[in-house]
């Protein structure tokens, strides 16, 4: 039996203990209990989440034992739980009086200013901490959050790296240190700083595991790759790392092996719906959709409202002929995510090649509502209110399309095409040229647009002299 398992005859001393509170209470008597049994207490109804017997527990603590500092700070802990920060510190200043070397209090302090958005002033009291503390690791850790607050990040990662210095087995401070970088976009300091750490202590898969995320960010998947290796050599359990490396390994298009790593996994952990998703992405990617449709099915048995699993059923079922089945399931992924301009995207052609015309129009006037800068959708509504409404509402939207995205070489060619269909051949020209002028290579897209443009000699000679 290990010291931390209560004897029965424990057990039976902590029931006891709490009938005899539970009955002081209703009574609304006094009974004496010794420290260590209303410390019992206090852990037991803070476990329970009862944050007003725990008060009323420490009240009665602090009035039987007004000297112990422990139940002073239990108080003002409690009392600033419940967002009686001003309660919280008048008590906590009765116990600097008391035991004004006690480090737990300036933290307890620190923490309360935190939640009243007072960050400098919490500092001051961590730092208040610091020099009373054996190991104030964790303290510097504290500091490091307030400066993320205040969203100094450049700061942050000073105190997390005095955090790391006296102890290299603060995994939270690893991990904050590569939230701070990824927060500032300084992924190659973050390659630095963790390379630095890892020289010092080679042996730290979370170390290792970090750089391999940060090498990620910067699209190094090779190196990161080589990172998660490490990481999982020294811990073969660390599913993160399996995780990401699969990840890395998908980005570089090698999905078999993706599938392989996404599946160490589930030797880790129990099998999460995410990574059923991956393995189903990565079997779409192989053109397997019987498998992708397998661990799609997969994700949304463990979780039913997994909206990219949804919209992978969505896709793949389309493909296989089943519109209808696929309009069930995208319409379900929009439910749980209306604000997805992909799934919105999707449904708008699924629609159209229903023939549900008005329908399908909206849910590409959604698409670009939701995401501007989809140049493909601006051309499918362009098209669409083109062949069903009007020549004119179709040169209308694009041009709406270009006002957006200036640069995007497909709507001056789609406008072109719609000129050139309008009649308004010296118009198209014009457009035609600026077209050429962004990017004359994918003058192709024209005659995808207008076939007929093809016929014409006057846009054959522009190319040519673009080309």
């Amino acid at each position: 039996m290990t010291e931390e398992t209560p004897t029965n005859s424990e057990n039976v001393h902590f029931k006891n203990c709490l009938e005899r509170f539970e009955k002081m209470l209703r009574r609304n008597e006094r009974y004496f209990f010794d420290t260590n049994d209303f410390e019992e207490l206090l852990n037991y109804y803070i476990s329970v989440n009862d944050n007003g017997k725990a008060l009323k527990v420490a009240s009665c603590a602090i009035d039987q034992h007004p000297y112990s500092v422990l139940f002073i700070i239990r108080k003002a802990q409690l009392l600033s739980a419940s967002n009686q920060q001003d309660k919280a510190l008048a008590v906590i200043s009765k116990a600097e009086s008391l035991d004004p070397s006690n480090t737990e209090l300036y933290i307890t302090k620190g923490s309360i200013y935190s939640q009243m958005g007072m960050y400098t002033k919490s500092i001051e009291c961590y730092n208040d901490a610091i020099k009373k503390a054996d190991d104030p690791d964790d303290i510097y850790l504290c500091i490091a959050f307030e400066y993320e607050n205040m969203s100094d990040y450049y700061t942050a990662i000073r105190y997390l790296k005095k955090a790391l210095q006296i102890n290299p087995e603060n995994e939270a401070a690893l991990y904050e240190m590569a939230f701070c970088h990824e927060m500032q976009s300084t992924h190659e300091e973050a390659v630095k700083d963790f390379n630095n750490f890892i020289e010092e202590h080679p042996y730290s898969a979370s170390g290792w595991y970090n750089l391999g995320l940060s090498y990620a960010k910067l699209d190094q998947d090779e190196k990161a790759i080589q990172a998660y290796d490490y990481a999982i050599t020294i811990d073969d359990k660390f599913a993160s790392a399996y995780f990401n490396k699969a990840n890395s390994l998908a980005n570089l298009e090698k999905f078999s092996e993706a599938i392989t790593v996404y599946e160490e996994t589930f030797k880790c952990e129990q099998p999460d719906s995410t990574a059923h998703y991956y393995i189903g992405e990565c079997y779409e990617r192989l053109e397997d959709d019987d498998n992708a449709l397998k661990h799609y099915k997969m994700a949304l048995k463990i979780d039913s409202e997994y909206p990219d699993a949804l919209f992978g059923m969505a896709m793949v079922l389309e493909r296989k002929g089943m519109d209808f089945e696929s309009s069930g399931y995208i319409k379900k992924a929009i439910s749980f995510d209306e604000t997805n301009a992909d799934f919105w995207h999707f449904y708008g052609d699924l629609l159209l090649k229903t023939g549900f015309v008005p329908d399908a129009e909206f849910a590409y006037a959604k698409t670009v509502t939701l995401s501007p800068e989809n140049v493909d959708a601006w051309v499918d509504l362009a098209h669409l209110r083109f062949e069903h409404e009007s020549k004119i509402a179709g040169f209308e939207t694009v041009a709406e399309g270009i006002k957006t995205n200036p640069g995007a070489v497909e709507l001056y060619f789609k406008m072109a095409a719609i000129l050139l269909a309008m009649g308004k051949q010296n118009d198209a020209m014009e457009v035609l040229r600026t077209a050429m002028e962004i990017d004359a290579t994918r003058f192709q897209l024209l005659f995808d647009f207008y076939p007929e443009a093809s016929k014409i000699s006057a846009v054959i000679d522009l190319i040519e002299a673009y080309k």
